[in-house]
């Protein structure tokens, strides 16, 4: 059984530009100021018809004085600057735009190529957005903390014998917004919108995770903010959102993270989630995280995540076990075993399966390519055989701001 999807994608970048509202000129002609010191005034002479022009008063000015300027007579009023936000121009200059001196991050040895420039433009459209949002509270104080904007774009591909082809685009940017509060981020991104809402993502690499059913991709836009942590990396993680079309199906969940260390080799990490959506209800995710390194070049880690929630057909969950191997500075390997499925569901166990993946940064530091082939035994239905399915996959990602290559 074969299935295809193709799924466009739109990504919107955030501009702001908000000009300064101007005030109306003040109309006729502005009071005249008395001279200070007397004045001496040309006669008039009279015109044909027996009008008289204006007489130009000349104030006589002491020596060393600069001279008065003079008004001309067929001049309109002089314009003065009287809303808030021109005056300020007009003392101050214009605010200055802290993104226009972003530089393309091409390395010395090679030439400046388009690659270089969209991720220039990428971290550009990021800093103007940030900057636009955060000056409605109030003006900007540090504008270089704008520049702190982050984030990635990845395209992949994925084909399996089960589902057929399935081509995806995700991205995620985050931006900063100092003015309002230095743990305040703004974001927006386009991924698997349940993954996202019940931490129930990828755990190696970008491309989409092929074990169980990939959900819809969908435009997310909302706030993060993270409290400071403990010594240990424990704290709590605050978001809320909503999906850049209607319904906007909102969202709002807490998170706490804790962390157990044996030595420097080993660990636990714990993260439960509490979240609710409009389309989820309440609901609760559990997440386990337990490395453990072997080699400088060598980790093994086991996750496990479980999700309830008021519309799911019992508990859903996912399991696997990775072997990563390091290839240098620039490249990774890994190996995984898992299943997937839920446990009310009329086939519990929908798939299980490995896969190996390879991943490495090409061209530049930010950039990576990620080759992945998988084999599954997929299955939907009682009356439906477990047959194995073949996959395979391929996808780059781009970081920008300050980030570089990842590994995995």
């Amino acid at each position: 059984m074969l299935r295809c999807g193709i799924s466009a994608v739109a990504m919107t970048a955030l501009l702001g530009t908000a000009a300064p509202a101007f005030a109306a000129a003040p109309q006729g002609r502005p009071e005249p100021v008395p001279p200070a010191a007397p004045a001496s005034v040309v006669p008039p002479t009279a015109e044909p018809d027996g009008s008289v022009p204006l007489a130009t008063a000349v104030p006589e000015a002491d020596a060393g004085s600069p001279a008065p300027a003079t008004v001309d007579p067929g001049a309109g009023p002089e314009r003065l600057p009287d809303a808030p936000a021109e005056r300020a121009i007009a003392e101050e200059g214009p605010i200055p735009d802290p993104c226009e001196d972003a530089r393309t991050r091409t390395p010395s040895w090679s030439r400046e190529l388009w690659i270089d420039r969209f991720e220039k433009q990428l971290r550009a459209s990021g800093c103007r957005s940030a900057l636009w949002i955060d000056r409605l509270f109030g003006p900007p104080e540090d504008l270089g903390e704008y520049r702190e904007v982050s984030g990635n774009v990845a395209t992949s591909l994925l084909w399996s014998e089960y589902d057929g082809f399935d081509p995806r685009v995700r991205f995620r940017v985050n931006l900063p917004l100092p003015r309002t509060n230095e743990r305040v981020r703004a974001f927006i991104g386009r991924t698997d919108r349940d993954e996202f809402v019940t931490e129930r993502g990828e755990t190696i690499g970008f491309v989409p995770r092929q074990f169980g059913t990939i959900g819809e991709e969908q435009t997310l836009l909302g706030l993060g903010y993270r409290p400071p942590s403990a010594d240990d990396g424990s704290g709590f993680d605050f978001s809320t959102g909503v999906r850049a079309r209607f319904p906007l199906d909102p969202f709002v969940k807490a998170s706490y993270r804790m962390a157990w260390f044996d030595g420097e080799r080993s660990a636990v990490l714990f993260k439960p989630t509490v979240f609710w959506q409009q389309s989820e209800q309440f609901g609760l995710t559990t997440r386990i995280d337990v490395p453990h390194v072997f080699t400088p070049d060598w980790l093994a880690l086991l996750t496990a995540s479980a999700t309830w929630s008021e519309r799911s057909q019992g508990a859903r969950g996912y399991v696997n076990a990775t072997v990563f191997r390091t290839l240098g500075r620039h490249g990774a390997a890994a190996l995984q075993v898992g299943a997937e499925g839920e446990a009310d569901a009329e086939v519990p166990v929908r798939e299980w399966g490995v896969r190996a993946l390879w991943r490495r940064n090409v061209w530049r530091d930010w950039l990576a390519l990620e080759l992945r082939t998988s084999l599954t035994w997929p299955r939907e239905r009682r009356d439906e055989p477990r047959e194995p399915s073949w996959g395979a996959g391929v996808g780059f990602e781009l970081v920008f701001g300050e980030g570089s290559f990842r590994g995995m």
